[in-house]
C-alpha cells in the first residue's frame, strides 16, 4: 500500500513539474488560451491549461462566444458581444494577491465593458467584493476592487483602446495594513496606474467570469452585465503578485505570440528568463517588434510561433518557416527550430518610406527604414515577405525589381532579387540571419549576367578553313555582359586570367561591341576602355565602362595556343 501511495505521489509531482507555464512562470492558477482547449464554435467550454483544470463553461448557446481562426498574428481568438464563460468559484482566483493577464481587442460596444471579473455586488447586502477590469463609459481602462461597502475603489488610467490587440495586466498585493491592498495596471508591459493602501474585500462566492463584468444574480440581469465587445485570446491568473521579472516573462510570451510591441524600453525574455531581445542593444530599433520562436521546454510556455508579423498598423514584414504567409500558425508548418529557447526577433528604426542613395549597395537606392534582428540559438532558414503597398506605410513608387539586403553593413551587402507575389507583396526564401544583422530593401540595382564563349579563328595547318584547336591556333574569346536590372551599371570591368596553355605574348587587347556576342563575326567594335588591359597583358581586363539597364555589351580578345 505504501508503495502504491509513493507511486501515486510521484506521478502527481511529475505532472506538476512537467506542466506548461506561461513564460515559464510557475504557479499559474488559470490559463485560458484560444489556440488550445477549444474544440468547436460556438464555445461551450474553454479548457484550462493550468494543472488545475478549472475550465470556463457556458451551457446556454445564446451566450456562447465564437471561436475565430487566424485573427491574432495567425492565432485564434474568442469573439464576445453579449457572451460570457464562467469558471466556478475558487479562492485562488479572488484573493488579495492576484496577477491577471489578458490579451484583448475592443471593437465596439458602449457603457461599461469588461473582459473579466471576479466581482460580487449583491443589492441585498449592499457590499462590494472582488476584482474587475473595466473599459469605462469614458472609453478608458480602469481597475476596480470591492471593499465591503457600497463603494468600489477605482484605479483609473488615461489609456483608451488602440483598435488592436493589447496586453492588459492587473496586479494586487497585500498592503502592510490588514484588509488593504496595493494595486497596479500595466499596458503592453508598462505601468499606467497605481494606487496603494486600498481597503479590499475578496469575492467569496461568485465565479471568475470571462466576457462580462458582473456575476451577481439579479432578476433584471439574469445573465450578467457590462459585456465585452471584441476579441479575447488569452486570460492568465496567478494567486500572487508577480515581481517585475516574472511579469515581463509572461508578457514577453504574450507579445511574441500575438505580434505585440511592448512599450519601450523593455526586454523580451524566454521562459528561462534569458533576454532574447534587449532594449539597450536595440535602443535605436524599438518599433514593430515581432518574432519567430520555439520555447517549449519542461515547464515552459509552449510557444511555437512559425509565422509572425507585428500587429502595428505600419508593420510591413512577415516572416515564416515557408513561403506561406497567410495560413494559421500551426505544427503543420515546417518547424522553426529543433532547439527550445530559439528566437528570431526583428524590429525597425521607424525610418521613412522614401528611397535613399546614401548607404545603398552598388549605386542603387535603399529604403530609409532599416530593420535589425536578434537571434538566439540555432534555427532553420526563413522566408520573408514585405508589403510595399501597405496603406499605413506605402513605400514610394518604384519600377522594376525589388532586392533584399542583409548584413552588418548594408552598403556592402549583396542585393538578392525578390519574387513578386502580386498586390504589392514581394518575398524571398532561405534567409539565414546572423545575430545583430540589419536588413532592408533596395531598388535601381543593375543585375549583371556574364557568359563566355570561344571560337577558333585560324591555325598553322588549316589557316582559316575549318581551323582546329592545335598548337599555334588563334582562339577568339567573346565575353557577353547582360544587364537585366532596372538601373545602369557603371565602371564594369571583367577580368579573365588565362592559363599556361596560352602564349601570353600573343594576347591582343580586347575590343568592345555594343551588342550581343557573335564570336565568328564580331562586327563593329571599339577600343577597350582605359581601365582595360593592352596587348600581351594577362590577366585580360575588359573595360565595358557603363552598361545601361536592359542592355548588352560584348568584349572580344584573341590569343594563341602554345
Amino acid at each position: 500500500m505504501n508503495q502504491l501511495r509513493l507511486l501515486f505521489f510521484s506521478i502527481i509531482v511529475t505532472l506538476l513539474l512537467y506542466s506548461a507555464n506561461p513564460g515559464g512562470v510557475g504557479g499559474v492558477q488559470l490559463w485560458l488560451r484560444a489556440d488550445k482547449g477549444v474544440d468547436s464554435s460556438p464555445v461551450s467550454i474553454w479548457r484550462d491549461q493550468s494543472s488545475n483544470g478549472w475550465d470556463a463553461k457556458q451551457d446556454d448557446s445564446t451566450y456562447q462566444p465564437t471561436w475565430v481562426q487566424n485573427i491574432a498574428n495567425f492565432n485564434p481568438a474568442l469573439y464576445f458581444t453579449d457572451h460570457f464563460l464562467d469558471v466556478a468559484y475558487h479562492k485562488e482566483l479572488n484573493g488579495e494577491n492576484l496577477t491577471v493577464f489578458t490579451v484583448v481587442l475592443s471593437d465596439g460596444g458602449s457603457g461599461y465593458r469588461s473582459p473579466w471579473t471576479t466581482r460580487d455586488d449583491p443589492p441585498t447586502r449592499n457590499t462590494t467584493a472582488g476584482h474587475i477590469l473595466y473599459l469605462e463609459r469614458g472609453g478608458k481602462y480602469s481597475y476596480w476592487t470591492g471593499m465591503l461597502t457600497s463603494i468600489w475603489k477605482q484605479l483609473d488610467t488615461s489609456i483608451a483602446p488602440s483598435g488592436n490587440y493589447e496586453i492588459l495586466t492587473t496586479k494586487s498585493s497585500t498592503h502592510t495594513a490588514n484588509s488593504s491592498i496595493d494595486k497596479a495596471v500595466y499596458y503592453q508591459g508598462a505601468v499606467i496606474g497605481t494606487k496603494n493602501n486600498v481597503a479590499f474585500s475578496p469575492n467569496s462566492l461568485r465565479p471568475f467570469r470571462v466576457g462580462k463584468g458582473a456575476t451577481e444574480d439579479l432578476p433584471q440581469y439574469p445573465n450578467g452585465r457590462y459585456p465585452w465587445h471584441g476579441y479575447i485570446t488569452e486570460t492568465i491568473v496567478y494567486d500572487e503578485a508577480l515581481d517585475d521579472i516574472d511579469r515581463n516573462r509572461v508578457e514577453s510570451y504574450l507579445a511574441l505570440k500575438y505580434g505585440i510591441t511592448l512599450k519601450q524600453p523593455q526586454d523580451y525574455r524566454s521562459c528561462s528568463s534569458t533576454i532574447v531581445w534587449s532594449a539597450s542593444t536595440n535602443s535605436d530599433y524599438g518599433y514593430d517588434i515581432a518574432g519567430l520562436s520555439f520555447d517549449t521546454g519542461v515547464a515552459c510556455s509552449e510557444l511555437d510561433q512559425r509565422v509572425s508579423k507585428s500587429i502595428n498598423k505600419d508593420a510591413i514584414i512577415t516572416m515564416a518557416t515557408s513561403s506561406d504567409f497567410s495560413s494559421l500558425n500551426s505544427t503543420t508548418r515546417p518547424p522553426f527550430s529543433a532547439t527550445s529557447g530559439s528566437f528570431l526577433i526583428w524590429s525597425n528604426d521607424d525610418g521613412s518610406s522614401s528611397w535613399e542613395r546614401s548607404g545603398a549597395p552598388r549605386g542603387g537606392k535603399i529604403l530609409d527604414r532599416k530593420w535589425k534582428v536578434q537571434k538566439t540559438k540555432e534555427q532553420n532558414s526563413v522566408s520573408l515577405q514585405v508589403d510595399v503597398d501597405d496603406s499605413d506605410f506605402d513605400i514610394d513608387n518604384f519600377n522594376g525589381k525589388l532586392y533584399f539586403v542583409h548584413g552588418t553593413d548594408l552598403s556592402k551587402a549583396k542585393p538578392l532579387a525578390m519574387i513578386d507575389d502580386g498586390n504589392g507583396k514581394w518575398h524571398i526564401d532561405d534567409i539565414a540571419f546572423e545575430d545583430g544583422e540589419l536588413f532592408s530593401f533596395v531598388i535601381d540595382i543593375p543585375d549583371l549576367y556574364i557568359n563566355k564563349s570561344s571560337c577558333v579563328v585560324s591555325d598553322p595547318v588549316h589557316n582559316t578553313t575549318q581551323p582546329k584547336r592545335i598548337p599555334g591556333a588563334v582562339i577568339r574569346y567573346a565575353i557577353e555582359v547582360n544587364n537585366t536590372g532596372s538601373a545602369k551599371a557603371d565602371d564594369v570591368v571583367v577580368e579573365d586570367n588565362l592559363s599556361d596553355y596560352f602564349d601570353e605574348s600573343t594576347i591582343k587587347a580586347p575590343r568592345i561591341a555594343l551588342e550581343q556576342c557573335n564570336c565568328s563575326n564580331p562586327g563593329n567594335t571599339t577600343e577597350n576602355g582605359s581601365n582595360g588591359s593592352s596587348d600581351g597583358e594577362n590577366p585580360v581586363k575588359i573595360d565595358f565602362a557603363t552598361i545601361e539597364a536592359n542592355s548588352t555589351k560584348c568584349g572580344y580578345f584573341e590569343v594563341e595556343l602554345k
